[in-house]
């Protein structure tokens, strides 16, 4: 009987070398009593390990330490931990190991990689160099790769890349994953020429190992002294990355290479088909493309394989409103949140979009749905801030703001709530908040946006010599931005700066000839400087550009008036009311105009009009009062509109404007 246990033994260790490890546990664990010698018991630990038996493994190597003591005992059963998870014991044995048998490597190297795993990187790094300095040909390949990732992870990308560098000049004793790893490597240092040229020959080796009948296992034995359990690892990093083509995918589209992008998920998804994912990650491909049928096609066939990926509906929905196609990306979001009620994301996907199609009051609940599910993210109070402030609720909008403000003082925000604060005439508040939104981001000030907006509130607090240092420091950073010339003329114009304004009207339109407003707001300055024929021209410009303005004829009749050319204002004046009726102050003008040519009934209508069309809201007596404090005409003339005025408004009880 002792002759076939013993027997069972010798099976065992053939087939633990092979790396047949069921086969080895079967006769290994058979012939066990005989298996006596202390490395016979630590290979049948290795082995129950390998089987996922961990606790039984420890059990084992236990027992050998309390009878031997022995040092190879301690490193197999940290070995075990590590792998286990249970990192702090493993150190603890290593720290056994070490002390006794400091200059063995393999303790060295494996503490190194148990302080990797726990992110202790000063110390992996350390102890992978004291391997080092032990090892020979046969072993430092693998170290030198442990020593790669250390500084890969830890974020020290060019020393990771001069570590893989040295892994792979090992001739013949590289592997799949050490050229992944230099190709992440080099993509963080950025260069990513040189990583693709790395990942496809790790691609083409990790092909060949995938076409073996045992996956590579003896390819990996060859070339490395990797244990079966690390085969298992890196044969996992292969599947996960479908054999490093989702890896090259990246690469491509970081160069905007999004055909070769897409070619190599095509090629994944030979080598792995039907994966949810990776018909997702093409479908991106192919919309960056612009490819929208074959990015249409790849998001249907990605849902078909997984009806539950969300991404793919997101991904679809963006594809529809790039080319603007919101109605279609907003049924694909109903369907959404018709299977994923609960989603926050989905939820606040569905009310974006209707913001979109500017439909605010289906936007609105949807957005409040979101806040019940979840009121502690500072977006979806900024969501709400803008559905109100887009259905003109600004107060409501003010407040959603700030409960966005409580969670998250984002600059972002405080420039939008005091955007609104102007808007309610709250200045010293907008100003406040954009001091707030300096403090939140530094680099704010710096830019032509913040800038602006503390120019319009200055102009707005009447502060017209600090607004004009705001809006040129804006137009220094922004010299195309029309509107800030126009703002600058605005405070220069209040400041007196009549020349200055000009200019900056002519500055405007030289940075955009097709911003009209400036050519009304220079010909007004040229009136004001008494400057007519200029102010003609410009007037006339601003009509060619804008042929039914009211504003154009009216300002062009008050021009022509100052010129004391009647014919040509009363035309002017003419065609304002031809536009609008009730326009109040061009029939002042006509009554002025009228009067000068003693046609004083014509002049007595029209001041009747003119009192008729002021504000609806401006009651009789105000309106009898600002018709006697006209200068310049006759009293009879007045009392007579007067009367008439009055007999109107007790004809009718009131006016109707």
């Amino acid at each position: 009987m002792g002759f076939v246990k013993k027997w069972y033994v010798r099976l065992g260790q053939r087939y633990f070398r092979k790396k047949k490890i069921e086969l080895a546990a079967k006769y290994y664990l058979k012939g066990e009593s005989e298996a006596t010698a202390l490395w016979q018991k630590l290979e049948i630990a290795e082995i129950l390990h390998n089987l996922d038996r961990p606790e039984e493994a420890l059990q084992r190597i236990g027992a050998v330490i309390e009878q031997t003591n022995a040092i190879s005992a301690y490193e197999r059963r940290a070995h075990i931990l590590r792998e286990m998870g249970r990192k702090e014991e493993a150190l603890l044995d290593l720290d056994e190991v070490i002390k006794r048998e400091p200059d063995s490597y393999l303790p060295w190297y494996t503490r190194g990689i148990t302080y990797r795993d726990l992110a202790r990187y000063d110390e992996a790094v350390r102890d992978l160099h004291e391997s080092i300095k032990r090892e020979d040909e046969d072993t430092v390949v693998t170290t030198y790769y442990e020593l790669a990732m250390v500084y890969y992870e830890s974020g020290k990308f060019h020393e990771a890349v001069d570590a893989f560098r040295q892994t792979l000049s090992y001739a013949g004793r590289d592997i799949p994953v050490y050229y992944l790893g230099m190709a992440r490597a080099l993509d963080a240092t950025g260069e990513v020429d040189e990583a693709i040229r790395y990942l496809l020959q790790g691609i083409e080796m990790a092909d060949v190992f995938e076409s073996k009948p045992d996956h590579g296992l003896s390819l990996l034995i060859q070339k490395t002294n990797y244990s079966y359990g690390a085969f298992q690892t890196f044969r996992q990093q292969i599947r996960n990355s479908y054999s490093f083509r989702m890896d090259l995918s990246d690469l491509y589209a970081q160069k905007k290479e999004f055909d070769l992008a897409a070619d190599a998920i095509s090629q994944a998804l030979r080598l792995y088909p039907g994966v949810a994912e990776l018909y997702l990650k093409r479908g991106i491909f192919h919309r960056l493309s612009d490819k929208w049928n074959e990015a249409e096609q790849d998001l249907n066939r990605a849902l078909e394989a997984d009806p539950g990926l969300l991404k793919a509906y997101y991904e679809k929905a963006l594809l529809y409103r790039r080319q603007e196609q919101e109605e279609r990306s907003l049924q694909v979001l109903l369907e959404l949140n018709g299977k994923f009620e609960e989603s926050p994301v989905a939820c606040y996907w569905l009310a974006d979009s209707y913001c979109r199609l500017e439909r605010y009051e289906e936007a609105l609940p949807v957005n409040q749905r979101l806040l019940e599910l979840e009121d502690d993210d500072p977006l979806n109070y900024v969501q709400q801030g803008e559905i109100y402030h887009a259905l003109e609720r600004e107060s409501q909008a003010v407040a959603s703001y700030t409960r966005a403000l409580e969670l998250s003082a984002d600059a972002e925000v405080f420039m939008k709530r005091s955007y609104l604060y102007y808007k309610l005439d709250k200045y010293d508040e907008a100003w406040v908040d954009l001091q707030e939104a300096a403090a939140a981001d530094a680099e704010l000030p710096e830019t032509a946006y913040y800038r602006k907006a503390m120019g319009y509130v200055l102009k707005a607090m009447e502060r017209w010599d600090f607004a004009a240092e705001a809006f040129t420091k804006a137009i220094e950073l922004n010299p195309g931005d029309p509107a800030l010339y126009e703002a600058r003329a605005e405070c220069r114009l209040e400041l007196n700066e009549l020349d200055q304004a000009a200019e900056d009207c002519t500055a405007g339109l030289k940075a955009d000839p097709s911003y009209s407003i400036l050519y009304s707001l220079r010909g007004y300055i040229h009136y004001l400087s008494d400057r007519y024929e200029e102010a003609k021209s410009d007037a006339e410009d601003f009509i060619r550009m804008h042929p039914d303005s009211i504003g154009g004829y009216y300002n062009l009749g008050l021009i022509y008036y100052s010129m004391a050319e009647e014919d040509l204002a009363l035309k002017m004046f003419n065609r304002v009311l031809s536009i609008d009726s009730f326009h109040a102050r061009t029939y002042l003008y006509k009554a002025y105009i009228h009067f000068n040519r003693i046609e004083f009934e014509a002049c007595i209508d029209c001041l009747v009009q003119w009192g008729l069309y002021l504000d609806a809201a401006t009651p009789l007596e105000r309106k009898l009062e600002q018709l006697r404090e006209l200068n310049g005409l006759d009293e009879d003339v007045i009392e007579t509109a007067s009367v008439r005025l009055s007999e109107m408004y007790s004809q009718t009880g009131r006016y109707l404007n």
